[in-house]
């Protein structure tokens, strides 16, 4: 089986590390970026099978960069992360009709099941 190619992007360091380690221990190649910026240059160079953004982070936030991937990636599959479950946030998440939203703090189990449900 080809291991899927995850980019994990959240401004905040921590969680990303976190994230990537766990991914990681279930067998999958992990890059990270801490930007919604340093996403988009990233999959300028590099193929990507699934994306874990987060929502709302400073500069390019996760919506911009949600809407760049579906229409310059659209084979990517997109999973939505955000604390900030208020309408008018979910509402543009669900504009932006992401494979997979979820809402932070989450188990490192869901990350895995996620993954698992894409393969």
């Amino acid at each position: 089986m080809v291991k899927k190619k995850i980019l994990f992007v959240d401004d905040e360091a921590i969680v990303c590390l976190s994230c990537k380690r766990v991914l990681e221990m279930g067998g999958y190649h992990v890059d990270t970026c801490i930007s919604g910026a340093d996403a988009l240059k990233f999959l300028l160079e590099n193929v990507v099978d699934i994306l874990f953004i987060d929502i709302m982070m400073p500069g390019i936030g996760g919506i911009e960069v949600i809407g760049k991937v579906k229409k310059n990636w659209p084979a990517v599959y997109i999973v939505a992360m955000t604390g900030y479950c208020v309408d008018e946030v979910l509402e543009k998440v669900r504009q932006l009709n992401p494979n997979f939203f979820l809402e932070k703090p989450f188990m490192p189990h869901e990350l895995l099941s996620i993954v698992e449900s894409v393969i």
